[in-house]
């Protein structure tokens, strides 16, 4: 975004990064020196599924988080994604009796249509 001419600020503002502390906001006290450029301005957030459900993020990337935290954050956002398509009658398939199951399946056993 900088290289595109945006404000270097604006664009670290942009990009919310996560640990194990946390949403890294300006408030906290354990911040690194290398994380204060992107910490944001905003209350804390203390959990990942917390930090999504704030930011809203268009994709999430993972670089020394375990699988298992993303997988289970994703899994969460996956099924209230479902149950809104499911609820709004957009899906093409009926409902499964158990979207928390079946979200669970699919997440280990993928089923790409055309």
């Amino acid at each position: 975004m900088a290289l595109e001419g945006m404000d270097i600020t604006e664009a670290r503002g942009r990009n919310g990064l996560f640990n194990t502390g946390g949403l890294v906001v300006t408030s906290r006290s354990d911040l690194r020196d290398f994380q204060k450029p992107f910490a944001q301005d905003r209350g804390p957030v203390s959990t990942f599924v917390d930090a999504i459900k704030t930011l809203k993020p268009t994709g999430i990337i993972g670089v020394s988080t375990p699988q298992s935290r993303i997988l289970e954050a994703s899994l969460h956002v996956a099924r209230r994604i479902a149950e809104y398509i499911f609820d709004k009658q957009l899906a093409r398939v009926p409902r499964p009796d158990d979207i928390q199951a079946h979200i669970r399946a699919c997440a280990y056993r993928p089923v790409y249509l055309p």
